[in-house]
C-alpha cells in the first residue's frame, strides 16, 4: 500500500487522501478501543500526519492514552463515522474501513491482545503484543 489512496465518511461530508507507506497497521484490542468502536478490536492504519489530506469538517474527542500522551480521535459530525486519530509523535491512523478500497489494508500487528474478548480472538498469523508495542 503504497501509492495515493482515498477514503471518507459514510455520508461523504469527509473525505481524505493518504500518501506514501504506511508506518504500520494492524488492530488493537485494548478496552478504549473495544468501547469506541462498540466491537471486539480496532483496526488501523498508521501513517505520518503529513501524508494525510483532509477535506471538509471534523469533530473531535480528544484522551489521554495508556502512554500518557494525547489521542485525538476524528469523526464525521453528520454521520458520526469514526475517521481515525492523531497518537504521539505526529502519526495520524486511519481506519481502513473507510478507504474506498479497503481490500489494500493487510494487518501487520496486534496489539494489547491481553484486553481480547473470547468472542474476538487475535489471529496466531499475526504477530501481537499483550501491551502496546516496544517503542523506540
Amino acid at each position: 500500500m503504497t501509492d495515493a489512496k482515498t477514503g471518507g465518511c459514510l455520508c461523504g461530508a469527509v473525505r481524505y487522501e493518504i500518501t506514501g507507506t504506511p508506518l504500520f497497521a494492524g488492530n488493537c484490542y485494548c478496552s478504549d478501543c473495544q468501547k469506541f468502536t462498540g466491537g471486539g478490536h480496532l483496526t488501523f492504519i498508521g501513517m505520518p500526519e503529513s501524508a494525510v489530506k483532509v477535506t471538509g469538517e471534523q469533530a473531535t474527542y480528544t484522551m489521554t492514552g495508556d502512554s500518557g500522551g494525547p489521542i485525538t480521535r476524528y469523526f464525521c459530525p453528520a454521520c458520526g463515522t469514526h475517521l481515525g486519530a492523531v497518537v504521539a509523535g505526529g502519526i495520524r491512523t486511519i481506519l481502513p474501513g473507510t478507504l474506498d478500497d479497503p481490500r489494500a489494508f493487510t494487518p501487520s500487528v496486534n496489539i494489547y491482545t491481553a484486553s481480547a474478548q473470547h468472542w474476538d480472538t487475535p489471529s496466531p498469523d499475526i504477530p501481537g503484543f499483550e501491551a502496546g508495542p516496544p517503542q523506540g
